[in-house]
């Protein structure tokens, strides 16, 4: 659970749950990041894409729950990252 700025309760499995709804988002990790929300994910889609992604999702959450700050990987052939 995170707790926003504004003393608000962000259960991280609810958004996690969300992300991972789309098949070329391989892993999702949500935490806190100076009282904001923020995921990192490993994806098989374009940063771009993937970011627009997280856009959409943005939008049907309350504004305490929104995703400040993304963090993108993008799963590379035998998943190794540099």
């Amino acid at each position: 659970m995170i707790i926003t700025a504004n003393g608000k309760n962000v259960y991280v499995d609810e958004i996690e749950k969300l992300i991972l709804e789309n098949k070329s988002i391989k892993t999702a990790k949500v935490f806190e990041e100076n009282y904001h929300v923020t995921a990192s994910v490993v994806s098989d889609l374009s940063e771009s894409e993937t970011r627009a992604y997280i856009d959409d999702i943005n939008l049907c959450l309350p504004e305490f729950k929104k995703i400040n700050k993304l963090y993108v990987a993008i799963d590379t052939l035998g998943g190794r990252i540099k």
